[in-house]
């Protein structure tokens, strides 16, 4: 999902993910991730329970995630790291 939450100096826009599989941004903490400029991780919702993430929380298959940035352009959860 994709949308503009905010205007002011520029766009904020918020993206919601399904974790449907393993990949290079599940199983780690988010500390550990180096995760792209302007990208914040807002929000994890596992087992219908919302979780306001800290750096020790990882990313697990199953998981929706949410997660707010200043540019359109992401369209893999996979997208959120530098690389």
């Amino acid at each position: 999902t994709r949308s503009c939450l905010a205007r002011g100096l520029g766009d904020v826009y918020k993206r919601q993910f399904y974790i449907k599989e393993d990949s290079a941004v599940t199983n780690i903490p988010l500390n550990r991730l180096h995760i792209r400029k302007n990208i914040l991780v807002c929000s994890i919702v596992r087992g219908g329970q919302a979780i306001i993430p800290s750096g020790q929380d990882e990313l697990h298959v199953g998981d929706y995630v949410v997660v707010v940035l200043t540019h359109a352009r992401l369209n893999d959860i996979k997208d959120i790291i530098e690389g």
